[in-house]
């Protein structure tokens, strides 16, 4: 049986007690156009790499470089969404140490999380690129500097 994104993080969920929401599709859509009107990313039912469209950004290779988002964004609540060929849900998390936690247990899916303005996007892609635009992009920068990566 092949897991949907939507199973891995329900199972996901279960495994590390974490809670999260998914938020109704008008709420996505709203936060869709808020990312269009402040980085002119465009998301559409058939967005697949979305990542491809950030101009400017950082960026931190690696592995393991999504375990580096708890620390490179703010303490706040943030949104997990998908290409959407993939999956068109959307998620609120609390904090970006809970949407750690939650992705640690998925496997195989590229990620992007934003805020409900839309004034950042963070994606850990299949290339095993942590990148970042709009905010996220000085973010990394700090983050870089501050950790010693290159």
């Amino acid at each position: 049986m092949i897991l949907t994104i939507p199973m891995e993080l329900e199972a996901a969920k279960k495994e590390v007690m974490v809670n999260f929401d998914q938020i109704e599709k008008e709420k996505f859509n709203l936060i869709k156009k808020n990312i269009l009107n402040n980085l002119g990313i465009t998301i559409n039912d058939t967005s697949n790499f979305i990542w491809e469209q950030f101009i400017i950004n950082s960026s931190i290779y690696g592995e393991f470089a999504w375990q580096y988002i708890a620390g490179i964004l703010p303490t706040e609540e943030c949104y997990l969404f998908f290409n959407q060929i993939e999956c068109k849900n959307a998620y609120l998390f609390k904090n970006s140490k809970d949407l750690c936690d939650i992705i640690g247990e998925t496997y195989n899916c590229e990620i992007y999380v934003t805020d409900y303005n839309g004034t950042y996007i963070i994606c850990y892609n299949h290339e095993m690129s942590l990148c970042g635009c709009g905010k996220a992009k000085q973010w990394i920068d700090d983050f870089k500097i501050a950790n010693g990566i290159i």
